[in-house]
């Protein structure tokens, strides 16, 4: 019989291992300036499932604290030639375990002035797991000049939801923008006690407990407030309650856009909330407005305090927000190791881009 029938004893072990695996991530050294055959003017960022709000949020950083350009584009939209312009854009894709459907961008680095691949794939780990088309591609990528930036672990399957690869892609995209000749962003190890302060915080008790007592409200859909520019990158959180718990995704709202509509629905019809509050004075200001707001209309908000610079939000709340999840995982009994549907979303999941491994 299998001790860990549902999966919670790994999900446990892989909570408790994110710490160590960050700063594994930014004690490396912070290494010499990148250099590149061709230099980088501009990059398009790609990602799908727990890797979208990585290629978001290194967009985000690099427009933020680099002179160079970015945006996010869905795989979806490298089914055609991505164009003309591609010649002048490095490719970042994101893709933690080197998905299937990750070839629809890696089939187009020929066009590209390079590609920056963010993985935990390995030659080796590819076909230790019975994958070596996947192995031999990722072979090709590399000799044809792909950059690969490695993160961990490579082998976070078995159970449905993904703790490691989201809060160590974020890390990596970090460590990477960090290190670019001119990156203004403060390096990682910099902030590693503040980040880690994180980890099993208290604070997070607060919506476990929420979540615990409303949870059949929870259940159809709540509302996250959250500070900018978080919302940009926070698809990893709304992941949690679908994967985790197998609950509709909350909706994401940046604080400032919630009198514009989100307001108005909640006064017709309440959901619970969650708000986050920033570490500035202003998010202070529009954590107490939308508090106030919120009490008009009889809904008790739980507010979480999140206070650290939006370089390194998205981390700090992975440290924050798995432990909780873990534990809700465990008090719902929720069964991780199999998940509704296991095994049938390979017509969509398992689609491939047209990465023919000879020629990628």
């Amino acid at each position: 019989m299998n001790a860990d029938a549902l999966g919670h004893q790994l999900l446990a072990e892989r909570i408790a291992r994110v710490p160590e695996l960050l700063r594994s991530i930014w004690e490396k050294p912070p290494g010499e300036a990148r250099s590149f055959s061709r230099p980088i003017k501009r990059v398009v960022a790609t990602g799908i499932g727990s890797s979208e709000a990585q290629a978001r949020y290194f967009a985000w950083l690099l427009n933020t604290f680099t002179d160079i350009p970015a945006r996010f584009a869905p795989l979806a939209v490298f089914v055609d030639p991505f164009g003309p312009t591609a010649a002048d854009h490095s490719l970042a894709v994101f893709s933690q375990g080197l998905s299937a459907n990750a070839g629809f961008a890696l089939s187009q680095t020929r066009s590209f002035a390079q590609t920056l691949l963010f993985t935990s794939a390995t030659e080796a780990g590819q076909r230790a797991a019975g994958k070596p088309a996947r192995a031999e591609f990722l072979a090709h990528l590399t000799k044809g000049g792909a950059e690969v930036m490695p993160f961990p672990i490579e082998d976070e399957y078995t159970i449905l939801i993904r703790i490691i690869g989201p809060a160590c892609g974020f890390a990596a995209a970090h460590q990477f923008v960090e290190a670019l000749p001119g990156s203004r962003l403060k390096p990682l190890a910099q902030q590693a006690g503040e980040l880690l302060a994180f980890a099993n915080n208290p604070v997070g008790s607060q919506l476990r407990e929420d979540l615990v007592v409303r949870a059949d409200q929870w259940k159809s859909g709540g509302v996250l407030l959250l500070p900018a520019p978080l919302p940009e990158f926070a698809q990893n959180i709304a992941c949690k309650f679908v994967e985790g718990l197998f609950w509709s995704a909350p909706c994401i709202v940046e604080l400032m856009q919630f009198a514009h509509g989100s307001f108005q629905l909640l006064a017709s019809g309440p959901r619970p909330v969650c708000v986050v509050r920033g570490p500035t004075p202003f998010d202070a200001d529009l954590t107490k407005r939308a508090t106030d707001m919120l009490r008009s209309i009889g809904i008790k908000p739980t507010v979480i305090p999140l206070p650290v610079a939006p370089a390194i939000a998205p981390i700090a709340l992975e440290l924050l927000l798995n432990p909780v999840f873990g534990e809700l995982i465990r008090h719902f009994g929720i069964d991780q190791a199999n998940w509704p549907g296991k095994g049938l979303d390979g017509p969509i999941y398992l689609l491939d881009g047209p990465s023919n491994v000879a020629n990628p």
